[in-house]
C-alpha cells in the first residue's frame, strides 16, 4: 500500500510539473505578444504624431467642427 501511494504522490508531481511547465510557456508566450502589441502602438503613436505635425501644424485644438442643424420645416 505504501508503494501505491508513494507512486501516486510521483506521478502526481510529475503531472503538476508537466503544468507548470506548460504554464511558464503560456506566459512567456504572453510576455511575447506584449511586447510586439507594445512595439507596434509605439509605431502607431509615432505615426499619428507624424500626420498630426504634418498635416494640422498650427492649429489649434478644438476638435471635429459640429455638424450644423437644419432649420425645421413645418408641415
Amino acid at each position: 500500500m505504501l508503494v501505491l501511494l508513494a507512486c501516486k504522490g510521483v506521478e502526481s508531481l510529475k503531472e503538476q510539473t508537466a503544468l507548470i511547465d506548460n504554464m511558464k510557456t503560456e506566459i512567456q508566450s504572453l510576455k511575447d505578444s506584449v511586447a510586439l502589441l507594445s512595439a507596434q502602438l509605439d509605431s502607431l503613436k509615432t505615426a499619428y504624431e507624424d500626420h498630426l505635425s504634418k498635416y494640422h501644424a498650427g492649429r489649434t485644438g478644438g476638435g471635429a467642427p459640429q455638424p450644423k442643424e437644419r432649420p425645421r420645416v413645418k408641415k
